[in-house]
């Protein structure tokens, strides 16, 4: 959704989706947000089967939920200019999500934090690899350390993040984490996720 031509939507139809996009994100502000960041209520909330995103069971901070949010306030603000109106609530807390982002790096990778106390511990390795779907919104040495960690995922878990990859225009890097696995004895082709489905459903919902 982001860097897309929202000019050629019809307006009527690209603010239906936006409201129900601003919706599915809104909730995050206004149900789970701590300071400048938002968090997972349960460990298990990040939907990766078998991989809490936190080692006890309290609220965290996590990369994965960041770089998404990061990614929802970047296209609402696009959209909100493709329609003529201010998109400065929305790039603010792109600005002010992507410096708690970077508050979760510790140097050579990307922490959970207890939302609680402010303790912090390792994230699981695919988690911790999200925030490559943010691209050049990422410093450099970040991005660099990220894709080193990538190639080391276990193929099982490539199909959150290969299809991401695609869709937001890293094509090479999507090929060579391809080859990585492949290397290791795993070609299953990704599954495809959408994390706007929500919003989509939303849109539909509203217009039936």
């Amino acid at each position: 959704l982001v860097g897309l031509d929202y000019g050629s939507v019809d307006k009527a139809e690209l603010k239906t989706f936006r409201n129900a996009f601003a919706k599915v994100t809104e909730w995050w502000f206004r149900e789970r947000s701590v300071g400048d960041a938002c968090f997972y209520a349960y460990p298990h909330e990040c939907g990766l089967a078998g991989k809490p995103a936190f080692p006890a069971p309290r609220p965290c901070v996590s990369p994965d939920l960041l770089s998404y949010l990061i990614l929802c306030c970047s296209a609402l603000a696009e959209i909100s200019k493709a329609l003529g109106e201010d998109a400065a609530c929305w790039t603010g807390r792109e600005e002010k999500l992507t410096k708690a982002l970077l508050g979760l790096w510790d140097g050579k990778a990307f922490l959970c934090r207890d939302a609680l106390n402010g303790d912090t511990a390792p994230a699981p390795k695919l988690l911790a690899c999200m925030p490559l779907l943010l691209g050049d919104k990422l410093p450099g040495d970040i991005r660099k350390a990220l894709e080193a960690a990538a190639e080391t995922i276990a193929p099982a878990e490539y199909d959150s993040l290969l299809p991401g990859l695609a869709a937001l225009g890293r094509p090479a890097l999507k090929a060579k984490l391809l080859a990585a696995r492949a290397r290791r004895g795993d070609a299953r082709p990704a599954a495809g996720f959408d994390p706007a489905r929500s919003a989509l459903l939303l849109a539909l919902q509203e217009r039936s």
